[in-house]
C-alpha cells in the first residue's frame, strides 16, 4: 500500500478515506515497538484545563507494550452502540494498564452530537461511555485509566466538539470525561528521522496526503540570467484573456525582455 501511495497509484477518493489513513498509521505503529512510534504520537495529545495544557503522556507513563483493537463494536449495558476507530491497551513500566480510545477524523466531524434521553448520544461521549465498562469488564482497567483521544487533521483542537462531549457525559453520567486532542500533521516531523524504515515510509505517506504543518514557500530554482533571460515589469493585461476591472488600478504582470 505504501508503494502505491508514494508512486501516485492510489485514487484520491480512496486515499482520502479516514479508515484507510487510520489503518495505515496505527497498523504500522502496531508493528513497531511503542517507544519508536505509538508513544511518540500519543505524547503530542493534550487537553486544556484552566488555561493550562495537560499532556496525556503524564497519565500514561512510559509505554512498554501495547495491543490494538481496530473498530471494536462496543455495546455495553445501558450504553448506545459505538464503533471507535482504535482502542489501544497499553502497559507501563509499573505494569499498570490503560485503555486509550482513538477516534480518528480526516475531513469530517463527529457523526452525532448531544441528544435527549438518559444515555450519552454524542459520538465521543457514547464511545467513552462504552469504553469505561468494556475496559473494566475485559481488562480490569478502572475508569480513571481510560482515556479518549480525538485525532483530526486540523492545526488546532476542535474545542466546541470536545466541550459538547464532555458536558453531555458529565450531565448524564455525573462523572468526568476528559477529551485529549492530537493531529495527524505531527507525524511527518516525528517519524521522518526514525531509525525504522517502515516508520520513515509512513512519514512520507502522511506527507504525500498533505497532512503537514506550513513549511514555507518552496524556493524557485536558481538561474543565472543571460542576455535573453531578463525579466521586467510592465503595466497591462493580466493575461489568459482577463482584463483589468474598470476603475481599479492597472495590474502588473511579468514581461520577458528579449
Amino acid at each position: 500500500m505504501f508503494d502505491a501511495v508514494l508512486h501516485g497509484k492510489v485514487p484520491s477518493a480512496l486515499l482520502g478515506l479516514e479508515d484507510v489513513l487510520t489503518s495505515n498509521v496505527f497498523g504500522t505503529l502496531r508493528r513497531e515497538h511503542p517507544s519508536d512510534g505509538l508513544a511518540r504520537f500519543l505524547e503530542t495529545a493534550y487537553r486544556e484545563e484552566s488555561g493550562k495544557r495537560e499532556m496525556l503522556s503524564r497519565v500514561l507513563g512510559d509505554i512498554e507494550s501495547a495491543s490494538y483493537e481496530f473498530w471494536p463494536p462496543l455495546s455495553e449495558t445501558d450504553c448506545i452502540f459505538a464503533e471507535p476507530d482504535v482502542v489501544v491497551i497499553t502497559q507501563d513500566a509499573g505494569k499498570r494498564k490503560s485503555a486509550v480510545l482513538v477516534e480518528a477524523k480526516l475531513y469530517s466531524g463527529k457523526s452525532s452530537g448531544p441528544g435527549t434521553g438518559l444515555r450519552p448520544r454524542d459520538q465521543l461521549a457514547r464511545e467513552y461511555d462504552n469504553l469505561v465498562r468494556w475496559a473494566l469488564r475485559l481488562h480490569a482497567i478502572p475508569a480513571e485509566r481510560c482515556h479518549l483521544v480525538y485525532c483530526t487533521a486540523g492545526i488546532g483542537p476542535p474545542t466546541e466538539e470536545m466541550r459538547q462531549a464532555e458536558d453531555e457525559y458529565k450531565k448524564k453520567r455525573k462523572a468526568e470525561l476528559h477529551v485529549y486532542w492530537m493531529t495527524w500533521r505531527v507525524l511527518p516531523r516525528l517519524l521522518q528521522g526514525s531509525s525504522r524504515p517502515l516508520l520513515r515510509e509512513l512519514a512520507e505517506v502522511v506527507k504525500r496526503m498533505g497532512l503537514v504543518f506550513y513549511e514555507g514557500v518552496t524556493p524557485f530554482p536558481e538561474a543565472v540570467p543571460g542576455p535573453t533571460d531578463l525579466w521586467s515589469f510592465r503595466k497591462g493585461d493580466i493575461g489568459h484573456g482577463w482584463r483589468p476591472v474598470p476603475g481599479l488600478p492597472q495590474p502588473w504582470t511579468f514581461s520577458r525582455v528579449v
